[in-house]
This record gives C-alpha cells, sequence and structure tokens, in this order.
C-alpha cells in the first residue's frame, strides 16, 4: 500500500511543476506578444484608409496605424512605405 501512495504524490509533485512552467511560460509569452502588437501598430511611412492612398508607395495591411503626423487610424487601414 505503501506504494501506490508514493506513485500518487511523485505525480502531484511531477504535476505542479509542469504547471508551474506552464505558468511561467504564458507570463513570457503573453509580455512578448504586447511587444509584437505595439510594434505593429508604429508606420516608418504614412498612414491611409485605402491602399490607392499610398500611390506609387507601397501598401502594407495593418489594424492599426500610427505614423506620429496623422491622426491614428483604427481598424482596417495602410501603411504605405516609400518604394
Amino acid at each position: 500500500m505503501g506504494r501506490g501512495q508514493g506513485i500518487s504524490i511523485n505525480v502531484i509533485i511531477i504535476t505542479a511543476i509542469a504547471l508551474i512552467v506552464l505558468i511561467v511560460l504564458i507570463v513570457i509569452l503573453t509580455g512578448r506578444v504586447g511587444i509584437f502588437q505595439r510594434g505593429l501598430g508604429t508606420c516608418s511611412g504614412y498612414c491611409t484608409s485605402s491602399a490607392g492612398g499610398c500611390g506609387d508607395d507601397t501598401p502594407i495591411p495593418t489594424k492599426s496605424c500610427n505614423d506620429g503626423d496623422n491622426p491614428p487610424i483604427t481598424g482596417d487601414g495602410f501603411c504605405c512605405l516609400p518604394s
């Protein structure tokens, strides 16, 4: 009987360690995703609400665009990068 209880305690310890590792990974990845999303919001060119507004420049589809000069675009828009 003592052996069965030992296996059960080992399983609980391994599960607890795995849960801690999983929580740490989630915290790390969530922080990284936040940094990545902030980077997507900035535009090194200029923002427009349509691809045609880019003219000869290259339109990059984006969900939010902030070029620092014009009012930020939230929702579907384009970051126009010089060709």
